[in-house]
């Protein structure tokens, strides 16, 4: 195997001759130490291989022992170069070949975006497109910095973010922002109302407060003001901070299709390979001919030479097939479904209420059983809002 190897690289002949004495030209062969192997003899045709390099001394004993009707035939690597037009095409392939490998460190071959949840990537890539923070664009002078500062003016959702470049990798990593907006403790604000209510208690820690009493509020209504006015007339701005309590009545529906239809999963998934070259998808196959309801996830995987990553790769299809089935349900497990749903409810959404009151109504329209829940909670109210410096 590897002696094949060898002389396909190194380059061997072929010889074809016609010999009166075939073992006098093999003897002759052998006495000036010219290695040859696979003698045949078919009367007095004779053939028999030999290196590239003895090529010409081979040839030189076949004429001097009289040989005739001599065939040489080159093999191997060397004699595909053996003409100026396949050198060049040897050297422009090379030169293919090793441009992508000193070229892609430079080049961002792929971006990560990580850490999101209701940011979608592609409205992050948007940004980092504009920019210029893209597949393929050039590394060195890249706006990492800017990009960051963009991501959080843009995207108000988002309170901390990172770009950081590995290799020729991007990766973003950013955090959204839970709740309400986040104020520091020193930045000027009002408290307002979050919802509508009626207040049962107030506990004003720093501001003015605005509402006294037990009464009814509106939604954004001011509570507690961060203004303040100096003996001299001016206005001061403060971090007002507070707790209001109020009562308030909270309205949620759920409805179960009784005949509903339902897709369940099949086992059997089908997957398919594709090429991946510079961010195209070129297929390998035929799509194929599916009558039954399916989904497809896509994953793409680029090669990867050490940390730099290739412009190429394989983008993996998985079909997964769904039988769909009708989900026809009783009474009975329709309301289990409806009252799970309530319990999950009052679990993450009323998590920082206190329950008073909740009475629920249950009404079916065909097959359509939609249950109502009615709650009296006992909530905080006070939700800060920055006071923008030079609001009136």
């Amino acid at each position: 195997m590897f002696d094949l190897l060898f002389y396909w690289l190194s380059g061997f002949c072929r010889f074809s001759a016609q010999a009166a004495n075939p073992v006098r030209l093999f003897n002759r062969l052998h006495e000036e130490q010219i290695y040859f192997w696979k003698p045949k003899l078919d009367q007095t045709r004779l053939s028999f291989y030999c290196r590239r390099s003895n090529m010409q001394e081979s040839l030189n004993i076949c004429q001097k022992l009289g040989v005739s009707e001599i065939t040489v035939k080159q093999i191997g690597l060397p004699h595909f170069f053996d003409t100026p037009i396949r050198k060049c095409m040897a050297c422009l392939i090379l030169v293919l070949t090793l441009l992508p490998v000193f070229l892609v460190p430079n080049f961002v071959m792929d971006i990560r975006v990580s850490g999101n949840h209701s940011v979608s990537d592609e409205s992050i890539l948007q940004i980092l497109e504009q920019e210029g923070i893209h597949r393929y664009s050039y590394i060195p002078g890249l706006p990492l910095k800017q990009a960051r500062q963009q991501l959080l003016l843009s995207q108000p959702k988002l309170c901390w973010a990172t770009v950081n470049l590995t290799g020729n990798e991007l990766e973003v990593i950013v955090q959204e922002k839970t709740g309400c907006d986040v104020i520091m403790d020193t930045d000027p604000c009002n408290i307002v109302a979050a919802t509508d209510g009626v207040l049962c208690r107030t506990e004003v820690l720093s501001g003015k407060q605005v509402v006294f009493g037990k009464v009814p509020v509106r939604k954004g209504q001011l509570l507690v003001s961060g203004f303040l006015e100096t003996e001299t007339g001016k206005l001061s701005y403060l971090h007002a901070s507070a707790k209001m309590i109020a009562e308030v009545e909270l309205q949620k529906s759920f409805t179960v299709d009784l005949q509903g239809e339902d897709y369940v999963p099949l086992s059997q998934t089908q997957k398919q390979y594709d090429f991946l070259c510079f961010g195209h998808v070129f297929s390998l196959h035929k799509k194929p001919n599916i009558k039954q309801p399916y989904t497809i996830s896509q994953q793409q995987t680029l090669f990867s030479i050490g940390k730099w990553k290739l412009p190429l790769g394989i983008c993996c299809n998985t079909y997964t097939y769904y039988q769909k089935q009708s989900a026809r349900l009783s009474q009975a497990d329709a309301d289990e479904i409806l009252a799970q749903q309530f319990v999950d409810y009052e679990t993450y959404e009323l998590a920082d209420a206190a329950i008073v009151e909740k009475n629920f109504a249950k009404q079916q329209e065909g097959s359509r059983v939609t249950m109502t829940g009615i709650y009296r909670v006992q909530m905080d109210l006070a939700k800060e809002v920055p006071i923008l410096i030079g609001e009136p």
